[in-house]
């Protein structure tokens, strides 16, 4: 039982049934200011645990959205350093290329006129 139903019976207990109309009448204006003021308490200690709680959800999203961010950057960072390394691979080879056909000397003439446009 709750505290307020626990005042409203202490309060009808005392009641004597000699007591006028007007004096119970009171008495349950009373209770009921009572009990308006704590359903107001209720309600605002609620609300103020809920504010407490959507602020913590708050900046728990932030930080997760804050650490998606960074292994996001790390990502791209990776992929960015393995497109280089393809591209310089690729241009070793080509490089290669021509030095390979002049030291095979079956094709003198393409291996002569690559090498000068390379060299």
């Amino acid at each position: 039982m709750n505290e307020f139903a626990a005042k409203i019976q202490n309060r009808v207990a005392e009641m004597s049934s000699s007591e006028p109309l007007q004096s119970a009448a009171d008495q349950v204006l009373a209770a009921s200011r009572e009990m308006q003021s704590a359903a107001t308490d209720l309600a605002n200690s609620s609300a103020e645990a809920l504010k407490g709680h959507a602020s913590e959800f708050i900046d728990a999203a932030k930080d997760v959205a804050s650490h998606a961010a960074d292994r996001l950057q790390e990502k791209v960072a990776e992929q960015k350093g393995q497109g280089a390394d393809y591209v310089n691979n690729l241009a070793n080879t080509m490089r290669r290329a021509p030095l390979r056909l002049i030291a095979s000397s079956t094709l003198p003439v393409p291996s002569m006129l690559i090498s000068r446009l390379t060299g």
